[in-house]
């Protein structure tokens, strides 16, 4: 009780009583898209780990100094029922990696106490306040990734800043460019916002406006032009909806809009002949077209096979890799001709990856819970903070039907504080008269304790992870990879897959101890070095499998059937298994149909004695 006093005295009357959402939203908002803190096996894993400490902290700062009660807000019931989906689902469905699952449901879990605690700032400070301190910390945010921008794009290099991969090539800190687009896009809306409310002058916005914009029109993501539309078609919804009050949020919108498109039409012919600098715009890649023989095109075909496979229920979170993988019907000649060196995780369409992983029953649930959890923006009287905080979901979603943004903690939990600064409705203005009960604080400070002790513990594990693949040269003993696979709970696909790695690295025969893990991570994620999950059936007999598992490789990978070839007959020459020599025979087939039906010119002798001579 001393400590909860402490806090009231300590934030109430020494510093004012918004410093702690203050710092949470500069922290959420800007420290992990600022650094490029990428390592390992999960590269985004010390980034997405401090999101979810920001938001833990804050969890526990505002609980401590809560005196007046709530009610329980949408937005947390609707990230419980989601932790509660995941933890059943994996078990009713034995998925390969249920700690996957768990991991996703503990991330979730802190996403419900997090849209918790944006509900009490929302009660504490009012909505526009708490928007608007949100809004500045976007708009911050977008400065500096703009700054780190421009310096990307005249070639300025750092320790500090990301290094593009081609001269002129800007992706900010966040390594790629839809993702800095996105990010960007919040801080033009939060601009906007923050304009509107007088809270800059007005040649100051505009000057930013200016900049910002001007930023967009470096990045050459074509997602930008489809923000613009979502937003611009929404702005005639909140007309319609809002009346005449809200005509000068949206002149500022469409001002703000008008420039990025003004800027991906001319700033890149305008850059060439001032400074004979050749880069494309996101207009100019738009006009290249052909998005029917991209990538996600056939993904997204093959989401929806899958979906109508098990339409129902779906095949479990995180199966689409597999069962992408398996789905060969979208292929015109049987080969996987696009980008066929990289595995697919995910359709890079958050419905139809809903759809084959959750079915129908589960992505109208997630889909309509969040419909129900942000319908609370459209009560009337129609505020600005409301069309600004629909906006930025909107960007979201835009990103969303293309890529995976959700899929990063740091992009979702913004877009969880988002979703929950809804304006308070009749009965949760009532609920405020009644005090916080002491029981409910008390559980949610232990439960937050908890939750950073786990993430300590993960984070902790991980950097023995590192440290194991470092020392080892990613080459585990049976038992450094035994003694890791228990140690953590949450990384043993992590553990999994630096097993498959190291067993790929070993010139020696296949051990028996790494079977098992290999197997589990090929039913998982099949990568193309999970091709050894072959050879380990062949070493057992099991030929009729180890030839679909080869052959499924090829079809799926057919720019690495050499380097199939090579680890077979490797592994051949250590173990002397004769079944192996079946597998090369597969694969070769294989090889010479690839090479009649594609332009591709491919060794299909390698690892042979033609190819020795």
């Amino acid at each position: 009780m001393r400590l909860i006093s402490f806090g009231n005295v300590l934030l109430k009357k020494q510093l004012p009583e918004s410093i702690v959402w203050w710092l949470a939203m500069l922290l959420l908002c800007i420290a992990p898209f600022l650094s490029d803190w990428r390592i390992g096996p999960i590269s985004g894993f010390y980034l997405e780990t401090a999101s979810l400490y920001f938001a833990l902290c804050l969890t526990l700062m505002t609980v401590l100094t809560q005196t007046r009660s709530i009610v329980l807000p949408k937005a947390c019931v609707y990230w419980l029922m989601l932790v509660v989906l995941l933890v059943f689902q994996a078990r009713l469905m034995s998925l390969p990696y249920a700690e996957q699952s768990d991991l996703t449901a503990i991330i979730l879990l802190i996403m419900a106490l997090l849209a918790y605690v944006c509900r009490i700032w929302v009660q504490r400070i009012g909505q526009i306040n708490a928007v608007r301190i949100l809004a500045w910390a976007l708009l911050i945010g977008a400065l500096l990734q703009g700054v780190v921008c421009v310096l990307q794009f005249i070639g300025f290099s750092s320790p500090f800043i990301s290094a593009p991969p081609s001269p002129h090539y800007v992706y900010g800190q966040l390594g790629q460019r839809n993702h800095l687009g996105h990010y960007l896009m919040w801080g033009v809306l939060a601009l906007c916002y923050l304009w509107h409310e007088r809270q800059l002058p007005q040649w100051l916005a505009m000057l930013l406006l200016v900049c910002l914009t001007a930023v967009l029109g470096l990045l050459g993501s074509r997602t930008i032009l489809l923000y613009v539309t979502a937003i611009g078609v929404s702005m005639a919804f909140w007309r319609w909806r809002g009346g005449r009050e809200v005509n000068r949020q949206i002149a500022i919108v469409a001002v703000a809009l008008a420039l990025v498109l003004l800027f991906q039409f001319i700033l890149s012919p305008l850059v060439e002949w001032l400074f004979h600098i050749d880069y494309q715009s996101g207009a100019e890649r738009m006009e290249q077209g052909g998005f029917t023989q991209s990538g996600r095109a056939f993904e997204w075909k093959k989401a929806w096979h899958i979906f109508l496979s098990a339409p129902w229920f779906g095949y479990g979170w995180g199966s689409y890799a597999y069962q992408g993988f398996l789905d060969t019907s979208v292929y015109a000649k049987e080969f996987r001709l696009y980008e066929n060196g990289v595995l697919f995780t995910h359709s890079h369409n958050l419905i139809l990856n809903l759809l084959a992983e959750m079915g129908l029953v589960g992505t109208i649930l997630i889909v309509g819970g969040f419909v129900w959890v942000v319908c609370g923006f459209f009560r009337q009287p129609v505020c600005a903070a409301s069309m600004m905080m629909m906006s930025i979901l909107l960007v979201t979603l835009c990103h969303s039907l293309l890529e995976y943004p959700l899929w990063y903690v740091y992009f979702l939990a913004v877009f969880v504080v988002v979703m929950s600064l809804s304006p308070l409705s009749e009965k949760e203005k009532n609920k405020a008269a009644k005090p916080y009960p002491k029981m409910l604080r008390y559980s949610l400070v232990v439960l937050s304790i908890l939750l950073i002790a786990g993430i300590s513990k993960t984070l902790l594990d991980y950097g023995d992870l590192l440290e194991m693949r470092i020392k080892t040269g990613a080459q585990f003993t049976q038992q450094e990879a035994e003694k890791m696979r228990k140690q953590s709970y949450f990384l043993r696909y992590y553990t999994d897959m630096s097993i498959v790695n190291s067993v790929n690295n070993m010139q020696t025969a296949l051990p028996l101890w790494a079977a098992e893990p290999v197997a589990l991570a090929a039913h998982y994620r099949p990568f193309n070095n999970t091709y050894i999950h072959g050879l380990y059936l062949a070493q057992t007999g099991e030929i009729a499998q180890a030839k679909d598992w080869a052959k499924q490789m090829a079809h799926y990978y057919p720019g690495k059937i050499p380097g199939f070839l090579i680890k077979t007959a490797a592994v051949k020459n250590v173990a002397a298994n004769s079944n192996d020599e079946t597998l090369s025979q597969t694969l070769r087939i294989e090889c010479y149909r690839y090479q009649s039906l594609s332009t591709a010119a491919l060794n299909c002798t390698a690892g042979g004695k033609e190819s020795k001579k």
